[in-house]
């Protein structure tokens, strides 16, 4: 079980770089690979989170030159450290510093340098604060077309499904995954996938399942591109509108997205635009909020949006009527 790949993403950027990552997935050395991350989280009795977040390193380091290119630096890395001055060398799958022989140590080494920055594997920031510590930026570096924490993002869209379906696998007593509908269900709720769950329920990973247009599935932001999708007259894939191509990411920073493609915002809403609310303003959390505008006067808006409430009616469809300055700004309708 693999992550889709959108048909329209082929030959684009990020499109070429997840099958890249797909095909690296499906070769045998990095099998081998996840396997002696697997036993060596195990053997420090570990959260399961760890296995993928690891795996998505090697993942993306791997694809960035072949393994025999990493192994020629391996060998010549003793001259190389003569040449530098002793300055440490990134080297191995896992592009340590100074990375031991042996990959196992390696691994060892790689959990000791993230438990020792507290790294938390269930933060909500998890994949910025691994491009962090791995990459010192979460930002592009010079010439990339994406981000460091856009390629672990990438890779464990890529790895998700099928670590997660190998732990249900080992815990099969845990019993099958449950469906259920979105609590406080509306005649405005449109998403095709509403009643599919939002993450493996199973599994011990905290894993959220991704929605069929990039984003997490049932979240704000996966109900605002849907609609925006919807609005536009597209139901069904190729979709006019998604991540994958777009880099929206989470609420926080859709913001951003539209100033890149240079796309019109305002203060004043347009029906079916975006409100967006900066972290920390009118309720959204620390990652920010997108709702949709369905109606609007001189005085108040009607805003449809997911996952506004809390547990346990998060993740679900809600409508709000609430002041027109109250979100942060408006983003309108995407021109492509």
């Amino acid at each position: 079980m693999t992550a889709a790949i959108e048909p329209a993403l082929a030959g684009s950027p990020i499109g070429h770089f997840l099958w890249r990552l797909e095909d690296i997935s499906q070769s045998r050395i990095f099998k081998r690979f996840v396997r002696i991350i697997e036993r060596r989280i195990h053997s420090k009795n570990l959260d399961e989170d760890w296995v993928l977040y690891l795996s998505a390193i090697c993942l993306v380091e791997t694809s960035q030159r072949p393994l025999p290119v990493r192994f020629v630096e391996r060998c010549c890395a003793p001259i190389a450290r003569l040449w530098r001055n002793g300055k440490p060398i990134t080297l191995g799958p896992l592009q340590l510093a100074n990375a031991p022989f042996s990959f196992a140590r390696a691994v060892d080494d790689a959990i000791c340098f993230l438990i020792e920055r507290n790294f938390d594997p269930t933060s909500t920031h998890t994949v910025q604060a691994l491009a962090t510590h791995w990459n010192g930026s979460i930002g592009a570096d010079a010439g990339s077309t994406f981000s460091y924490s856009d390629a672990l993002s990438a890779a464990i869209s890529v790895l998700a499904p099928m670590h997660c379906e190998e732990v249900s696998e080992q815990n099969s007593n845990l019993g099958q995954n449950r469906n259920s509908d979105a609590a406080n269900s509306n005649r405005g709720d449109d998403l095709p996938w509403r009643s599919e769950p939002h993450k493996h329920e199973d599994c011990r990973v905290h894993t959220w399942l991704p929605s069929p247009l990039g984003m997490y599935r049932r979240e704000c932001t996966d109900f605002a591109l849907w609609r925006l999708n919807l609005t536009s007259g597209v139901t069904a894939s190729p979709w006019r509108y998604h991540n994958s191509a777009l880099l929206l990411g989470d609420a926080e920073f859709w913001i951003n997205a539209w100033h890149r493609h240079g796309w019109s915002t305002g203060t004043r809403p347009e029906i079916g635009s975006v409100a967006y609310f900066v972290p920390g303003s009118g309720g959204a959390g620390d990652l920010g909020h997108v709702a949709v505008v369905a109606s609007f006067d001189e005085v108040n808006v009607t805003i449809e949006e997911y996952n506004f409430q809390p547990p346990p009616n998060d993740h679900s469809y809600g409508i709000r009527v609430i002041p027109l300055a109250l979100p942060s700004i408006y983003l309108h309708r995407p021109e492509l």
